[in-house]
């Protein structure tokens, strides 16, 4: 067979192109895959965040109900628990725009025939300086002392809100302990008294545990 020089040249340009059109669909078939495969940026503009399971802040807040279904005026004297160092009462109040947390003047009454409600927003136990992260779910148990019922342990429930939880009463003398969670210690939104995000720890009192 006889082959020409201009036959030559062009099959070597046609086996130039082959190899171009390989390459470039190599390329594409590549490019496609990583795309189907790509980890996305944590810290670009469509991010989806995960929430963290942990949700301590360094402070936290119990809420509970306390009845009195008894003749006599009850008190509550002390709590303790071993996941904060101190465990006080405090209530939330709104000044000139700027949402407080302050300890209650006194220890926390419980009148006869009457409830005491701790929830957000009010009245509630602050757990000071707490000894180890809070998650949802988690479960502890806080100590508390009363002056006529005595003392008594309650299990306590770490969640969002008082809906997320299903617990029995915990009955002492004639009082009824019921609906007790807790959670971080919020921010306070000024204007309107609603937590909005972390509070920071409160300062330091008293070394006792003295309500």
């Amino acid at each position: 067979m006889i082959t020409t020089r201009r036959g030559v040249s062009i099959a070597i340009s046609i086996g130039v192109l082959a190899l171009m059109a390989l390459s470039l669909a190599t390329t594409l078939a590549t490019a496609e895959l990583d795309h189907g495969q790509a980890t996305p940026d944590p810290h670009g503009d469509h991010a989806m965040a995960t929430p963290d399971s942990s949700i301590s802040t360094g402070t936290g807040v119990i809420y509970l109900t306390i009845t009195n279904d008894g003749d006599t005026d009850d008190t509550l004297l002390d709590a303790t628990t071993d996941r904060a160092e101190r465990v006080e009462p405090h209530e939330t109040s709104v000044e000139a725009d700027i949402g407080r947390m302050t300890p209650l003047d006194g220890s926390l009454e419980i009148p006869a025939g009457a409830s005491v409600t701790l929830e957000p927003a009010g009245m509630h136990l602050m757990l000071v300086n707490l000894t180890d992260d809070i998650r949802l779910g988690d479960r502890f148990e806080v100590t508390m002392t009363f002056e006529e019922a005595g003392e008594v342990v309650v299990p306590v429930i770490v969640a969002l809100d008082e809906d997320d939880i299903e617990s029995d009463p915990v009955m002492v003398g004639d009082l009824s302990i019921e609906g007790v969670w807790s959670r971080p210690a919020p921010r306070i939104d000024g204007a309107s008294g609603t937590p909005v995000g972390t509070a920071v720890a409160t300062p330091d009192a008293d070394d006792d545990h003295q309500l």
